[in-house]
């Protein structure tokens, strides 16, 4: 990563090919510092981190800088947040896990899907928050789908940023999961920090603004910024029509739902639901019985 060299410490440069927004200045020696101190850590405790992650800390700076940034070059607490969030990928089992160890129903519904990337070229994670129906008993699955979702959008983006979208269309009290939601904003603000330039937010009901209030207290009051409400033609500002899925108005063909996006050898619900949870099948059918009227909007 490129330094710009001041007369007082060598501020290390974003690696980011184009930003809408600056981070305040982060110090490449609070940077080198940081990684040493970590590559010594994993000399002791390698099984507590993949080697995917630890190679890149060896090799890149902006697994660093993220939280070096995010934490205003205060070395402790950047090393304590890398740790944990690389402590975390490992026992999220991120790099281990494939596309198809996910059942074909979360992926012919299309809850959180990646598509095509914005204006900017940045890539994209939509979510579609009416098939969100707070089923307590599959929230670890959902959980799981998030987590891997969000990092493969962050991997893809690559320093460069990312778009997410929050469709609320068709959407009442019985889609707000805050359990869920609060799940998806501590992996965005803790665990993949400085990786999102953006949150746009598109048919929000009115019954839910409420809900909306309280989830911005969530959010720390510098990061408020990345939100931005949406309509039909403002959307368009973000991300061209033909980059667009048809649901918000956009001519992308590219498929996001249905058959055409389940991964090869991915298991039905009812083999998912036993081999993870050992869920009883009368469960498993209720389950099933639930997200069934969704397929027919594919």
């Amino acid at each position: 990563m490129e330094s710009i060299s001041t007369d007082y410490q060598t501020i290390a440069k974003a690696p980011r090919k184009s930003r809408e927004r600056s981070f305040a200045p982060v110090c490449q020696e609070t940077i080198e510092n940081v990684r040493k101190r970590f590559i010594d850590h994993t000399i002791h405790e390698p099984d507590a981190f993949a080697n995917e992650d630890i190679e890149k800390v060896k090799t890149d700076d902006w697994p660093i800088y993220r939280f070096v940034s995010i934490h205003c070059n205060n070395e402790e607490k950047s090393l304590q947040a890398l740790t944990e969030t690389l402590q975390w990928r490992k026992k999220m089992n991120l790099w281990s896990l494939d596309e198809n160890h996910f059942p074909d129903l979360i992926w012919r519904v299309g809850p959180l899907f990646i598509y095509e990337p914005d204006n900017q070229g940045r890539p994209t994670l939509y979510s579609r928050c009416k098939f969100v129906m707070g089923v307590k008993d599959i929230s670890k699955w959902e959980q799981l789908f998030t987590a891997y979702q969000t990092w493969r959008v962050d991997e893809a983006a690559n320093g460069n940023g990312w778009t997410l979208i929050l469709d609320f269309a068709e959407t009442g009290i019985r889609n707000a999961d805050f359990d869920l939601l609060k799940f998806f904003l501590n992996l965005l603000m803790n665990h993949f920090p400085r990786g999102i330039d953006n949150i746009l937010v598109i048919n929000l009901p009115f019954i839910l603004r409420m809900f909306w209030s309280l989830v911005k207290t969530w959010i720390p009051s510098d990061r408020v910024d990345l939100i931005q409400f949406v309509d039909s033609k403002s959307i368009l500002n973000y991300i061209s029509s033909d980059r667009l899925p048809d649901f918000l108005g956009g001519t992308c063909t590219r498929p996001y739902k249905g058959y055409q996006v389940c991964p090869k050898g991915c298991p039905d619900v009812f083999e998912y639901g036993i081999r993870e949870s050992g869920m009883p099948m009368k469960r498993l059918k209720e389950i099933y019985k639930i997200y069934e009227p969704l397929l027919n909007d594919i």
